[in-house]
C-alpha cells in the first residue's frame, strides 16, 4: 500500500492490477442491479394490484403498434362470490319434464329462457328469444327462432351447452327431425343437422318467386307454401334444382309417411261437403289428391296441427272458431266420412301440437299441457286425455320423433 501511494505521488502510472478498486466497481454494479430488480418487482406488483397490462395495441395490418394500458376488471376477493351460481329452474313446475319424460323450453326462475331436459338437466339458453320450434337431435337440441327475415337456428350441444348460431337472418326456417330446409332472398336451401351441430349434405337452388317458402317435409320431398296467390309446390333436392309448379287445388299439407310416398292434406269441398276434405297427396306428381273423405263440419285450413309420426293421427282445428280435434287419418276412403271427435279440456291450441311417440301427443293451452292418447280417445276411455297445469306460464315441448 505504502509503495502503491508513493508511486502515485510521484507520478508514476502502476503496472499492478487495482484489485480493491476493482472490488468497489463490481460492489457497485451489483447494488444498482438489486436495486432494479427491486424497482421492477414493485411496479410488477402494483401491476397485479391495479389490474393495469400493458400489451401490444393491433396496428395498421403489419402486427406492430404502440403499447397501451388496458383495464381489466379486478377480481372480486368477497369470499361469498367465489361461489358456483346455483343451476337455473324451470318456473312453476320445474320436475315437470322428468314426470312428462319430455324435454321443456320455457320461462326460468330466475328470468330469461331454459332448456328443462327429462333427465334433470337445465340450461341456460342465454341470447336465444322468440323460440318457434325446439327439436332433439342425437347429441343436443336445435332451436328456430326469431321472425321471418331474423329467423335463426341455434345449436345446443351436450356437451358445451352455450347456445351456437347455425344460420342468422334467414326469410324462414324448418325442422322436421335433422332435416333442415330454409330460405334467404332468392336461395332456397336445404341440409342434414349431425349430432354434433354440424349442417351436413347441403343442397341450394333458386327459391321461387314472391313469397314462397319451405314449410315442411314429406320424405325427401321439400314442401313449399305461399300466400298470395295461395299455392303449394314441391322440391326434390335429391334430384336438381327447383323448378315451379304451384297448385291451387291443395288448401293445406300436413305431412307424409316417412318414406314419403303418400302425404295427407286438404282440399277444397266436394259436392254436398260443408267444408274442405281430407286428400291423400302424390308427392311424385306435384301433390295431387288421390282418395279423398270429407268430415262433417269441416276443417279449418290454418292454424296449428300436426300428423303423427307414421301418419295415422292428425291433430288440427275445427272449421270456424272450433277447438282441437283428432282425426283417424288412417280411414280416409273415397265417399267414406272420416272419424274425428273433439279434444276434451282445452278451448283452443296456443302452439303446434307435439308427437312425443306416435301414439300420444302433447298439445299446447294458455295455461296447461293436455296429453292426448288417440286409441283411447276414441275408445271413450277417461285416461285418453290427460291435463298437466302450466303455473309458471306456457312452454313449448320439444320434438324428438
Amino acid at each position: 500500500m505504502r509503495r502503491c501511494l508513493t508511486d502515485q505521488a510521484a507520478g508514476v502510472r502502476s503496472s499492478r492490477i487495482d484489485l480493491a478498486g476493482a472490488a468497489i466497481v463490481r460492489g457497485r454494479r451489483a447494488r444498482r442491479r438489486r436495486q432494479a430488480f427491486a424497482l421492477a418487482s414493485v411496479i410488477g406488483a402494483t401491476v397485479l394490484a391495479t389490474g393495469v397490462v400493458l400489451q401490444d395495441w393491433p396496428g395498421t395490418g403489419d402486427g406492430a403498434g404502440p403499447a397501451a394500458g388496458v383495464i381489466i376488471e379486478p377480481v372480486p376477493t368477497d369470499p361469498s362470490l367465489d361461489q358456483l351460481d346455483p343451476p337455473p329452474r324451470l318456473a312453476g313446475r320445474p320436475g315437470l319434464p322428468a314426470e312428462l319424460a319430455v324435454d321443456l323450453v320455457g320461462a326460468g326462475a330466475a328470468g330469461g329462457l331454459v332448456l328443462a331436459a327429462s333427465d334433470g338437466r337445465t340450461l341456460e339458453l342465454g341470447p336465444v328469444r322468440d323460440v318457434i320450434s325446439a327439436h332433439r337431435v342425437a347429441g343436443g337440441w336445435a332451436l328456430v327462432s326469431g321472425h321471418p327475415g331474423t329467423t335463426r337456428l341455434w345449436w345446443v350441444g351436450q356437451d358445451d351447452h352455450r347456445p351456437v348460431s347455425l344460420l342468422a337472418g334467414m326469410d324462414s326456417i324448418v325442422m322436421e327431425r335433422a332435416r333442415v330446409a330454409w330460405r334467404r332472398g332468392a336461395m332456397l336451401s336445404t341440409a342434414t343437422l349431425s349430432g354434433e351441430g354440424a349442417l351436413q349434405d347441403r343442397v341450394d337452388t333458386t327459391a321461387p318467386a314472391g313469397d314462397g317458402h319451405p314449410v315442411g317435409f314429406a320424405g325427401p320431398t321439400v314442401l313449399l307454401a305461399r300466400v298470395e296467390p295461395a299455392g303449394w309446390d314441391t322440391w326434390r333436392p335429391d334430384r336438381g334444382g327447383y323448378t315451379q309448379a304451384w297448385t291451387g287445388r291443395v288448401l293445406r299439407v300436413y305431412g307424409g309417411a316417412p318414406d314419403g310416398a303418400a302425404a295427407v292434406g286438404l282440399v277444397p269441398p266436394g259436392a254436398g261437403a260443408d267444408g274442405p276434405c281430407l286428400a291423400r297427396l302424390d308427392p311424385e306428381r306435384r301433390l295431387a289428391p288421390t282418395d279423398r273423405s270429407c268430415p262433417p263440419g269441416g276443417l279449418s285450413a290454418d292454424g296449428p296441427a300436426a300428423l303423427s309420426p307414421h301418419g295415422r293421427w292428425l291433430i288440427t282445428t275445427a272449421a270456424g272458431a272450433g277447438g282441437p280435434v283428432l282425426v283417424d287419418v288412417g280411414d280416409v276412403r273415397a265417399g267414406q266420412p272420416v272419424p274425428v271427435i273433439a279434444v276434451p279440456e282445452l278451448a283452443s291450441l296456443v302452439g303446434r301440437p307435439v308427437w312425443v311417440d306416435p301414439e300420444q301427443a302433447l298439445l299446447p293451452g294458455p295455461d296447461r299441457l293436455v296429453r292426448v292418447v288417440p286409441e283411447r280417445l276414441f275408445a271413450g276411455d277417461p285416461a285418453g286425455v290427460e291435463v298437466v297445469p302450466l303455473p309458471g306460464g306456457q312452454a313449448l315441448v320439444v320434438e324428438s320423433l
